[in-house]
């Protein structure tokens, strides 16, 4: 899912010798498990900001 505004902000390099190179994100990562101890089932294992263009 993308937003409007920004979301966050990452760092990532291509080589681990390289300094990482930072930059701002339109976008975020959920991941939802399967937990039969909640009311709905589910609950929130992680989610962090993240870039879906690259």
């Amino acid at each position: 899912m993308t937003f409007d505004g920004v979301t966050g902000r990452e760092a990532f390099t291509s080589n681990p010798r390289l300094r990482p190179a930072v930059r701002t994100t339109d976008s975020v990562r959920v991941v939802i498990v399967p937990d039969p101890g909640r009311d709905k089932g589910y609950r929130v294992l992680t989610a962090f900001p993240k870039n879906i263009r690259n």
